[in-house]
């Protein structure tokens, strides 16, 4: 139901990682729970005016676009496209994401590093089963999703690309496939901004530096 097929190579896969190891990692904390609930997760904000971060991952967002028909949709303003590393200990609390009206904030989640313990990721009360190379869907807006904490040694890593989909397109997503072809709706830039300034408002957060050790920590796992 959740696992929407392979969706990128090995090559690939080892690129991206590579450059995880080898690269300063700016951390853009979202939430307080991050930090008290959430140990050893470690998140980074993508952007495509960032030269440094691998052409491979933008290759893999074009081909999710193009398979889901994703063009008309925006970006999700709030998280946008991330790259998440769960160490050992990390784990994600029971939650839902914020949404813009009616445009749901939806995540095309691509497991670029899956450990081989007990590690376990739930949307919606539905144990979702992790395939790397592999991509799924995650309505976050819709249903609450969490994950059982690392007990291994290998780092999780997911590349999770943000959009918003509108919830009548989003409630029949999975079974049928939502229809292609038509142009979307998007929300008004005044929604979007409206929720820019209740989550600054409400939500405290910072950025953390993480430097060539966080390197040392996936090549030790």
């Amino acid at each position: 139901m959740y696992d929407r097929g392979p969706i990128m190579t090995e090559e690939e896969r080892v690129e991206i990682i590579d450059w995880l190891c080898r690269s300063y990692f700016s951390m853009y904390i979202i939430s307080p729970s991050v930090v008290t609930r959430t140990p050893g997760r470690l998140r980074k904000q993508l952007s495509a005016l960032d030269n440094d971060v691998p052409v491979a991952i933008w290759r893999i967002r074009k081909r999710i676009v193009e398979k889901e028909g994703l063009s008309g949709y925006i970006t999700e303003p709030l998280m946008r496209d991330l790259i998440s590393i769960m160490l050992p200990g990390g784990k994600i609390h029971p939650h839902r994401d914020v949404n813009v009206g009616d445009f749901i904030h939806s995540r095309f989640n691509v497991f670029l590093q899956v450990p081989p313990d007990d590690f376990k990721t739930y949307y919606g009360g539905r144990r979702v089963e992790a395939v790397q190379r592999h991509y799924t869907l995650c309505r976050s807006g819709l249903d609450t999703h969490w994950s059982d904490a690392l007990t291994g040694e290998v780092p999780r890593i997911t590349i999770s690309f943000g959009f918003l989909i509108p919830k009548t397109t989003l409630e029949h997503m999975y079974f049928p496939p939502f229809v292609r072809g038509v142009t979307p709706a998007s929300p008004s830039p005044l929604e979007v901004e409206n929720v820019r300034t209740d989550v600054a408002i409400n939500v405290f957060g910072g950025v953390w530096w993480y430097s060539g050790e966080f390197g040392k920590i996936i090549n030790a796992a």
